[in-house]
């Protein structure tokens, strides 16, 4: 059982702060929330950062994903204390601010290096990897300075095979009605309050109310040679909404799937969203939670405040005359353009040393 060390420092106590990405396969891990058994994504992350850096690390992802549930992009950020001792990986920090900004960088390459290579060489299983380390401003949260979140679950209509069944809800030989599963998906998109999918302790005092930027219902014929027994294709559910509520992708694709077998209608579906979490028992039953393993949670999505748009900006990273990388921001790039891009930071110098351009305002 992992002994829980957290650090010594305050949350925002003047350390240097660093952000990361990583991915996993969630099959065998009890989530990423820390639990007393140790067998979490955030415990193997702070107890391997925390032998390399030879103190106590917290870490904080931008989701708190379920046992069983995969990611391909979780974002995450750790502080450095200011008074830790360095021995090996990382040298002392410089005095000067200019050598701050260097050694910053320098030590979330090296971190970077040292979690990123062969799982024999990281400390870190086959089932996690982390894709690099990058310096963050002081007031970044992998959590709350993101403005949007795109997870993907994916449906099989087959029996499966020992390949796919760790990533995938295999129905059995049933053929999904794709288009009235994509016609009911339709009527989640927008501002809603989806408390009917989702489980909510009732002294939670945080609104139900979120926009889904997007929920899409396609076939994916790439993917088809997968299905093995039983024929058939892989249906992806795949949604881009300000925050997720607990359990709210896999509530919405496990009924979205019941539409697409017939069990459940599209107005069906119109008068749970309605419902707005009242306990209508005539329609209650008719909402379901699909299993763990077919969800993933595919990318975060980080931008400056721009509260009709959802811009984010795009990494356009140029070396300083010192070396030190630069990324500036391409103002009215649109959100549904970083589908093939990777979640940004707005980082220069000045986010370095205390002004940070990507400080979010409170509500």
């Amino acid at each position: 059982m992992r002994e829980h060390v957290r650090p010594a420092y305050p949350r925002g106590g003047g350390g240097l702060r660093f952000r990361g990405k990583l991915s996993y396969d969630g099959t065998d891990f009890g989530g990423w929330q820390t639990q007393p058994s140790g067998n979490t994504v955030q415990d193997l992350l702070e107890t391997r950062l925390s032998r390399l850096l030879r103190c106590p690390i917290h870490v904080a992802a931008s989701g708190r994903t379920d046992a069983g549930v995969h990611a391909k992009g979780q974002i995450f950020h750790f502080e450095l204390p200011p008074a830790a001792s360095r021995p090996g990986l990382l040298a002392e920090v410089p005095a000067d601010a200019a050598g701050l900004a260097e050694w910053h960088a320098a030590s979330a390459a090296a971190l970077g290096k040292a979690l990123s290579g062969l799982p024999e060489n990281t400390g870190l299983p086959p089932s996690v990897h982390v894709h690099g380390i990058w310096p963050a401003p002081p007031s970044f949260h992998a959590r709350e300075s993101r403005v949007g979140v795109c997870y993907a679950y994916t449906v099989l209509e087959g029996c499966g095979c020992p390949f796919t069944s760790r990533y995938c809800w295999a129905v059995g030989r049933r053929a999904l009605d794709v288009e009235r599963m994509a016609e009911a998906a339709q009527l989640l998109v927008g501002e809603h309050d989806f408390s009917t999918f989702a489980v909510r302790n009732p002294t939670d005092s945080r609104t139900p109310v979120k926009r889904m930027r997007r929920l899409d219902v396609t076939r994916e014929p790439h993917y088809s040679g997968l299905a093995a027994d039983g024929g058939g294709g892989v249906v992806v559910i795949r949604a881009e909404c300000d925050r997720f509520l607990q359990h709210m992708m896999r509530l919405i694709s496990g009924t979205l799937v019941q539409v697409g077998l017939g069990r459940v209608s599209v107005s069906d579906m119109a008068s749970l969203l309605h419902a707005c979490g009242r306990k209508d028992l005539s329609i209650a039953s008719l909402v379901f939670k699909a299993p763990p393993q077919g969800l993933c949670l595919e990318r975060c999505f980080y931008a400056e405040d721009c509260p009709d748009g959802w811009v984010v900006a795009k990494q356009m990273e140029q070396p300083c005359s010192d070396g030190v990388p630069t990324t500036t921001v391409a103002a009215g790039d649109n959100y549904t353009s970083m589908t093939d891009h990777e979640p940004t930071l707005v980082m220069n110098r000045e986010a370095l040393t205390g002004t940070d351009p990507l400080a979010t305002p409170t509500a």
